[in-house]
C-alpha cells in the first residue's frame, strides 16, 4: 500500500437466518446436510446423511443496495460470490473474487492469470477518511471479515472484525485502521530461502496464481485431506482446475475425523500428519477495528432491511519496512576495512593473492611442462 492510498477488501459472510434458506456455513470440516436455516445445526453429523448419494451445497442470493460517496469512474459497486473456508461469502473489491468469478482476465502466452494487468482495486485517498462507504437493504444478517485485497478469510487467520454476540448483525457501523509492512527493491531480488517470504506474484501454488500465506496453508490443507480421505470439501475454489477430487458425503464423514488437523495447520496435532512451508507475504496490509457502533442484533423490518456501514477512520501514519539489512558488499566492505586496520591488507593485495595462487600459478605451470617436454627432446636427438 503506497503512502497516499489503501487498498482494502470487504467479505461479507451472509447466514439465511431470516428466508428460511440452506447456507453452505462450514464449521470443523463437517458441513453434513444442513437442517432447516440455522447454521448451528450444521456443525454435527447426523446419521441421515450417510444415506444420501450427493452432497448439494445451500444457496443464498442477497439483495442489497451499495453507496459510495464519489464512486470512481469504471468500478463496480457489486459484491461477488465466493465460497470460503467460512463457508458462502459476498466480496468487494476482491481482486481473488475477480479471480475465481474468470470474466475478462489478461493472461499471459502460456495461459497463466498476469495479475499485473488486471483492473486495479479500488483505492483511497487520505482526503477521503471521512467518507464511509455502506451497504443497505440487504435480506440477511452478516459477520465481516478485513482482509487484503489479494486474499480470502480461511481459519487461523483472525481477520474477523465483527463477531457473532448471540446472532447475527443487522445495523453495524464501523471505522477500520490499517497497518502496513512495504519491501524494497532489495528484498525482491533476494533469494526467496534467504529472505524468507514471497510477494504476490510468486505464487507456487496449484491453487491459485497469487500467493499470501493463507492461500498456501489452504493447500496444506487441501494436501491433508487428499492424502488421507483421497478427496478435498467443496467449498475450495480452484481445486477442480488444480486436479483435486472434491468428496461426497462419505469424504465427508471422513474428513471429520481429521477436522482438528485440518483447522489447526501448524501446532503438534497437524505437524505429526503433515509439514506445511508457507513463507509469510513480503507485503501484507492488516486491519484492526478501532470504533464500532452496534445499532442492532435484530431483524426490525421497519429499516427495509440490514445494514452494514464502513470507513478508514485513521490512515496509517507509520508503516513497517522489509529492507535487507546487511548485504554481501556490505561484508566485503566490513571485512576490507578491518583486514586495513589490523592487517594492512588491501584491495590491491587481495588482487595480488588472486594473481599469484590463480594466474600465476597456471603460467608457471604451463611453462614448466613446456620446458620439460623439450629437454626430454633434446635428449632423445643426443642418444640418436
Amino acid at each position: 500500500m503506497d503512502a497516499s492510498s489503501g487498498i482494502f477488501v470487504v467479505i461479507f459472510k451472509i447466514l439465511g437466518l431470516f428466508l428460511g434458506l440452506q447456507d453452505s456455513y462450514i464449521k470443523y470440516y463437517c458441513f453434513l446436510c444442513p437442517r432447516g436455516s440455522r447454521a448451528d445445526d450444521q456443525y454435527s453429523t447426523r446419521k441421515e446423511c450417510q444415506t444420501r448419494k450427493k452432497l448439494v451445497p445451500g444457496t443464498h442470493n442477497v439483495s442489497y443496495n451499495f453507496s459510495y460517496k464519489n464512486q470512481q469512474p469504471g468500478y463496480s459497486n457489486r459484491l461477488i460470490k465466493i465460497y470460503t473456508e467460512f463457508g458462502l461469502c459476498y466480496a468487494y473489491n476482491s481482486q481473488i473474487a475477480k479471480i475465481v468469478e474468470g470474466k475478462n482476465l489478461p493472461k499471459l502466452d502460456d495461459g497463466r492469470i498476469d495479475i499485473h494487468k488486471m483492473e486495479p482495486p479500488i483505492r483511497v485517498s487520505y482526503l477521503e477518511s471521512g467518507r464511509p462507504r455502506s451497504v443497505t437493504a440487504m435480506n440477511s444478517g452478516f459477520i465481516v471479515y478485513f482482509v487484503s485485497t489479494w486474499d480470502l478469510p480461511t481459519f487461523g487467520s483472525g481477520n474477523l472484525l465483527i463477531t457473532e454476540q448471540g446472532g447475527m448483525y443487522h445495523r453495524v457501523g464501523m471505522s477500520i485502521e490499517i497497518i502496513s509492512l512495504v519491501a524494497t527493491k532489495e528484498v525482491k531480488i533476494t533469494n526467496i530461502n534467504r529472505r524468507q517470504c514471497r510477494f504476490y506474484d510468486e505464487s507456487n501454488l496449484k491453487i491459485s496464481p497469487v500467493y499470501t500465506k493463507h492461500h498456501c496453508h489452504a493447500q496444506c490443507r487441501m494436501d491433508l485431506a487428499t492424502k488421507h480421505c483421497g478427496c478435498v470439501p467443496f467449498f475450495y475454489e480452484g481445486a477442480v482446475e488444480a486436479g483435486y477430487k472434491i468428496c461426497d458425503i462419505k469424504g465427508m464423514l471422513c474428513l471429520q475425523d481429521i477436522s482438528v488437523a485440518l483447522v489447526k495447520v501448524t501446532g503438534k496435532a497437524a505437524m505429526k500428519m503433515y509439514t506445511c512451508k508457507c513463507y509469510p507475504g513480503c507485503e501484507s496490509d492488516n486491519y484492526k477495528l478501532s470504533k464500532e457502533t452496534q445499532l442492532s442484533t435484530t431483524w426490525e423490518p421497519k429499516y427495509g432491511g440490514t445494514t452494514l456501514a464502513w470507513q478508514i477512520g485513521m490512515f496509517p501514519r507509520i508503516r513497517s519496512k522489509r529492507d535487507v539489512i546487511f548485504t554481501f558488499s556490505d561484508l566485503l566492505i566490513a571485512f576490507g576495512g578491518t583486514a586495513g586496520l589490523f592487517l594492512g591488507f588491501s584491495v590491491l593485495s587481495l588482487v595480488e593473492i588472486m594473481y599469484n595462487v590463480t594466474l600465476r600459478l597456471f603460467f608457471h605451470i604451463r611453462d614448466t611442462n613446456q620446458l620439460r617436454k623439450q629437454n626430454i627432446n633434446k635428449r632423445r636427438i643426443i642418444n640418436y
